[in-house]
């Protein structure tokens, strides 16, 4: 058997020109659906009648729906845990290993959220993008991923202007979203110090998911205090992630994820732009 030389046989595409999200559509090589010829239903009996039922190619419209709704950024789209590369010097395949058992352990209901606390370039967005993508395309669970600082600058653009229904409005799917992932956890402007306002943001959307139950993964590029060397805390060369979000969102999410340090060389720095990541 033939397998589709743009999708592989696997049924989706990525597409890669013009978007700032990832976007993905279902491959020609499966449309229309040879069990239902594009009608989406098929018919099956049931008691002696002949019922119209949902066709099964729904499933891989459902998941692509569902990619496309979890706004991963545009370079990350085709990111996958597997497809993570280690660099070697650091920790990443360890941590590759762990995501990958993550995953295929995962129960919604049950499994805890994690965060992944490094240095820049580790690789940290793309794992957790990768996970974004076997949950939405392989599993079918609605996800959302969101830049923290880009998130509080859009809230903070309807609360300049007092519109609290659109600030409700922004924050209720964030709310609500079964898996959620925060890159870039206690990030500000500037000098990249979060204010104060930025923090309750935070606090707001930590509280609401913690209450509800909902999975939070997140990305950081500070470490807990328990990561930090005491020499370096005492001369106050690092900010750890206490600090920076506060106790109360910290004691919310160490009770809700499972920590992991990711170290490793900068993707960012290497010669090779085909193995380039966040």
């Amino acid at each position: 058997m033939s397998t589709c030389d743009r999708c592989g046989g696997g049924g989706v595409v990525h597409l890669q020109v013009g978007h700032e999200q990832a976007v993905a559509e279902v491959c020609r090589c499966k449309l229309p659906c040879p069990e239902c010829q594009g009608a989406h239903f098929v018919f099956e009996e049931q008691d002696g009648y002949d019922v119209a039922v949902p066709c099964g190619c729904q499933g891989l419209v459902s998941r692509v729906h569902l990619f496309n709704e979890a706004l991963i950024p545009a370079g990350y789209g085709e990111k996958t845990v597997p497809g993570f590369v280690d660099q070697g010097g650091g920790n990443q395949g360890e941590i590759k290993i762990k995501l990958a058992r993550y995953y295929s352990q995962f129960e919604l209901e049950t499994s805890r959220g994690l965060v992944l606390a490094g240095d820049t370039g580790v690789g940290k967005t793309h794992l957790v993008c990768g996970l974004l993508h076997y949950f939405t395309l392989e599993l079918g669970i609605r996800c959302r991923f969101v830049d923290f600082f880009a998130l509080t600058r859009r809230i903070r653009s309807t609360f300049d202007k007092g519109d609290e229904e659109s600030q409700a409005s922004l924050m209720r799917p964030l709310v609500e979203v079964p898996i959620l992932v925060i890159d870039e956890l206690g990030k500000g402007r500037g000098t990249g110090t979060a204010t104060d306002w930025e923090m309750s943001v935070l606090d707001q959307l930590i509280s609401r998911r913690y209450n509800a139950g909902r999975i939070v993964i997140a990305t950081t590029n500070l470490k807990p205090e328990r990561w930090l060397s005491s020499s370096k805390a005492k001369q106050g060369k690092d900010v750890s992630l206490e600090e920076r979000v506060g106790r109360r969102v910290y004691s919310r999410l160490a009770e809700m994820c499972d920590f992991h340090l990711v170290s490793g060389p900068d993707f960012r720095a290497s010669s090779n732009p085909a193995t380039a990541s966040g």
